[in-house]
């Protein structure tokens, strides 16, 4: 796919390719047009961390279309042709770096959207770029903007935002699951030098207790 990206810090217009896809998993491209955009005024202080063009967002599994990914020091803002969508890092309570084919996706940041209202709690939101060698710096720029906005002191959850690896994760939760399945199918045995340390054990506590009914016997016949 071409692609031509250009960036006017007067205007601070960005050309990019747009386009649409023929499902929301596979995003294949099937038209494409070059188109001016206009990038979203910052605010006083709110620096750019990083900008990537030709930027795939999967809502829920729903595409919103192929557009710019603008991440700042404050928000992630990505937008296309006639639409803006802002996204605050504090409702970003979950981003990763996922590459895994068996997902059906192509490589991207998953990410977590906090919504309180929606069923889930939250939306699953894929972050897709048309070139995948990009994915390190976009979620570099996640854990930036996340680092410089934290959760207030107060706030309930106290772990934050949580960014690594999904596939990582994935395999590790694999390997718990294996390692609790084999855990069940332990079975400890006596082995007969138990038992007969046990035996010999119970004979000495016997013993001890002839010995001291004995001598409390003896004791209470001197009196």
């Amino acid at each position: 796919m071409d692609e031509t990206t250009r960036t006017d810090e007067g205007s601070r217009e960005v050309t990019s390719t747009v386009t649409t896809t023929a499902s929301a998993s596979s995003a294949e491209v099937v038209t494409t047009a070059a188109v001016e955009v206009q990038a979203p005024e910052l605010s006083e202080g709110e620096a750019t961390l990083g900008s990537f063009a030709a930027v795939n967002v999967l809502w829920d599994n729903v595409s919103l279309g192929v557009g710019a990914l603008l991440l700042t020091s404050k928000q992630a803002y990505w937008y296309t042709l006639g639409a803006t969508r802002n996204f605050d890092y504090h409702n970003i309570s979950l981003y990763a770096i996922s590459r895994d084919p068996t997902t059906g996706y192509q490589p991207c940041i998953y990410a977590h959207v906090d919504d309180p209202d929606y069923s889930d709690g939250y939306h699953e939101t894929r972050f897709i770029p048309s070139d995948p060698t990009l994915l390190e710096r976009m979620f570099q720029a996640f854990s930036d903007g996340s680092s410089m906005n934290p959760d207030p002191p107060d706030d309930s959850d106290d772990e934050g935002n949580a960014f690594f690896n999904v596939d990582e994760v994935m395999e590790g939760a694999r390997l718990d699951t294996m390692a609790s399945h084999f855990e069940t199918m332990v079975v400890t045995e006596e082995t007969p030098a138990d038992e007969a340390e046990e035996e010999e054990e119970e004979e000495i506590d016997d013993a001890d207790t002839n010995d001291t009914e004995e001598h409390t016997h003896g004791r209470s016949s001197s009196s």
